[in-house]
């Protein structure tokens, strides 16, 4: 029931051509399932859930991508606020979830699982810099322009004018009008700045924006927010430019023909969240226990997910981050409300504390609903009678009934066998239903010394698991498991896959393992432009485990090296590490810099949050490379004689090699560099060519 090789295949050679296939981005005939991975403040100031860092996430992505297959993430970009709804730095990934290489990770274990994975856009507004209409640059890397949004692309009626702050776009252009601070325009938004997307400027940033978290990131979806405060049209070319397996917007409101003007605005290659369904059907009907809201004036489900026009483009959901927190939440039994969602058209989106709170129920609901074949457009018919609720969907493979109500007000439908029941619901199917297998790898990851074992198992019936230990996507023609995994190997990547006796296919779990039972960690601060200043650094660490790894607060005192740069070594480190770096008070010190795994080089930025130094991971001293000044080139290591050599089309001027404390140990006036008198360690290898460009490669001798 899960996604295969050849559907996954298939979906990529479909990517290829999605610029030509008019439902793109709305897939129709999807039998997508959706997690919204996160609740308000589920980063770490509210636990009621559980907690949904990236780190977090990574420990659950073999579950989460064996039952759904989208999964929506929060806003990943630096932000205002920590949750991410007022980006500040679009390029910068390091954010209150957790740390761009987090976040990399986790999207690409959620990929080899079979899910897509849907960044959460925040396009419509932006927090400043250090004032009201400043920005911080969007430095995408090599490859990438940077872009430097100014006042001039503010929309002209922003509130910020009122206060005597400059913007000079065009006016803003929305769907609905809003007063801020006494200024009125359509579209606005009153606690950042509105972007003008008329201006091909802002457009290019966006576009780069997107195809930068597909290519980088492994994003392959797109969760637009706030899509009133601009307008569809603009959806459109961003979605005709960066191209990607699913879109959906926040066109939040009740109205029927609302938002289906909205899809229609994205030259319908965009899904919509289904507000009038919610609203309807959940807010204004089964919250009550008032079965017969479940039903339409047509006698098919409520909302967009309803029209036989529109199902293709349902994202249905009960609640989400914004609704769960007001007056706007649904209050009613929840398996209820999802018993009706994963029963019908639409795709349907489970929200994280809905799941966390009852799994077993969800589970059970998916299971039926791939059994029978459901997708996005599967035709539905919707009856209210004798005080229960009765839906009936048919799928590819099998139709599905839908009771809510009084449990003693139905009987079992005939040729129907009970696929799963609760309080209130029940599902009848005419195809048996299996439960999926679920791989576990133990352990997970990590440390294992050399010869450590690594051992696999599988839930289902009669399950055969296949694995690689190179990398590569497990299939029935990799190795199958018979024992425990011996790894001789440091870094040796284990993925692992079961099909159970019916062909059903569990999602991919991966582990990377280590022979060596600890490691060293060098931290570097850039001391140039540090706002904390420049007479004392100091280092406060802790690990996973909260174990303080230098010393009680603030820490101790970092040491310069000879390039006049703060570093401090951790030694035999077991977990991933943290770190804040502070001028030895309260109030000068880095927003937490979390998920470390090795040695990195921190820049500390004039910014703010939540009066905290904002950061970024750089390359280590004197290894910033200028996008402009770079040189392609390849670095090739001879082991044997120990020579580096470098290849490029310019001519090399020098080699310097930099240990990790940002020290210079080796140089070279030539295109080749004797390494024979250096311990083995990492080092950055900067190469300086004639033409005045700077490239910077690493080596392990």
């Amino acid at each position: 029931m899960k996604r295969n090789l050849l559907t996954l295949m298939l979906t990529a050679v479909g990517l290829v051509f999605s610029a030509s296939f008019s439902y793109a981005q709305a897939p129709q005939g999807a039998d997508d399932v959706m997690l919204q991975a996160f609740y308000w403040d589920s980063n770490g100031s509210d636990t009621t859930y559980g907690t949904t860092k990236w780190s977090n996430l990574l420990e659950e992505a073999s579950e989460i991508t064996t039952y759904f297959d989208l999964v929506w993430l929060p806003p990943s970009s630096l932000s205002e606020g920590g949750v991410g709804y007022h980006p500040r730095q679009w390029s910068n990934q390091n954010s209150d979830w957790g740390t761009a290489a987090q976040l990399k990770s986790l999207i690409s274990a959620l990929n080899d699982g079979g899910a897509n994975v849907v960044a959460d856009i925040v396009i419509n507004h932006r927090g400043g810099a250090t004032t009201w209409n400043d920005f911080l640059q969007d430095s995408y890397g090599l490859g990438y322009t940077t872009y430097s949004l100014t006042s001039a692309h503010i929309c002209s009626d922003d509130e910020c004018t009122a206060s005597g702050y400059s913007a000079t776009g065009n006016s803003d252009a929305g769907y609905e009008t809003l007063t801020c601070n006494g200024k009125t325009a359509s579209g606005a938004y009153c606690a950042a700045r509105d972007l003008d997307h008329s201006n091909s400027y802002v457009q290019e940033d966006v576009k780069t924006y997107l195809k930068f978290l597909m290519a980088e990131y492994g994003y392959n979806g797109w969760r637009y927010d706030l899509v009133k405060g601009y307008l569809g049209s603009y959806n459109k070319i961003y979605n005709d430019a960066a191209g990607a397996y699913f879109s959906v917007g926040e066109y939040w409101d009740g109205s029927y023909d609302a938002v289906k003007n909205w899809i229609d605005a994205t030259g319908r290659t965009s899904n919509a969240f289904d507000f009038p369904l919610k609203y309807a059907a959940f807010n204004n009907g089964l919250a009550s226990s008032n079965y017969g809201a479940l039903v339409s004036g047509y006698g098919t489900y409520q909302g967009l997910a309803g029209g036989s026009g529109e199902c293709g483009y349902s994202v249905t959901f009960v609640d989400n981050h914004d609704t769960f927190r007001d007056s706007n939440q649904y209050t009613g039994d929840w398996s209820r409300a999802y018993a009706y969602l994963l029963a019908g058209p639409g795709i349907p989106c489970v929200f994280w504390p809905h799941w966390y709170m009852m799994k077993d129920q969800i589970k059970a609901m998916i299971q039926a609903r791939k059994a029978c074949g459901i997708t996005n457009t599967s035709s539905a018919s919707t009856s209210y009678t004798n005080g229960y609720y009765e839906g009936t969907t048919t799928g590819t493979k099998g139709t599905l009934k839908c009771f809510i109500g009084a449990s003693n007000s139905w009987s079992a439908p005939s040729g129907y066998t009970l696929a799963c029941s609760g309080d209130g619901w029940a599902y009848y199917t005419t195809v048996e239903v299996s439960d999926l297998p679920v791989v576990t790898m133990t352990p997970a990851s990590g440390n294992v010394g050399q010869g450590g074992t690594v051992t696999l198992s599988s839930t289902g019936t009669s399950p055969t698991i296949y694995y690689t230990t190179d990398g590569s996507t497990p299939s029935t023609s990799s190795t199958v498991y018979t024992g425990p995994i011996t790894i001789t190997t440091n870094g040796t990547t284990i993925k692992a896959i079961a099909y159970d006796s019916d062909g059903n296919a569990s999602s991919v779990v991966s582990g990377t393992f280590y022979t060596q039972s600890s490691y060293d960690a060098v931290v570097t601060v850039v001391s140039s432009g540090n706002p904390l200043g420049t007479s004392a650094m100091y280092i406060y660490a802790w690990d996973e485990n909260e174990t303080a790894l230098a010393g009680t607060w603030p820490g101790t005192a970092m040491s310069k090296n000879d390039k006049g740069n703060w570093y401090y070594t951790l030694s035999g480190l077991e977990t991933s590490y943290n770190v804040v770096i502070n001028a030895g008070s309260n109030t000068a010190q880095t927003v937490d810099i979390t998920g470390l795994t090795s040695s990195v080089c921190i820049e500390v930025s004039s910014t703010m949050t939540s009066s905290k130094y904002d950061y970024e991971i750089v390359d280590c001293d004197g290894l910033a490379v200028d996008e402009t000044n770079a040189v392609e080139m390849a670095i090739y290591y001879d082991k044997a004689n120990k020579i580096v050599t470098v290849s490029s089309e310019e001519t090399v001027k020098s080699i310097t090699l930099i240990d990790l404390n940002g020290n210079d140990v080796l140089s070279s006036a030539s295109e080749s560099i004797n390494v024979s008198d250096l311990q083995t360690a990492l080092y950055f290898v900067k190469v300086e060519f004639e033409n005045g460009g700077v490239s910077v490669g690493k080596i392990i001798k």
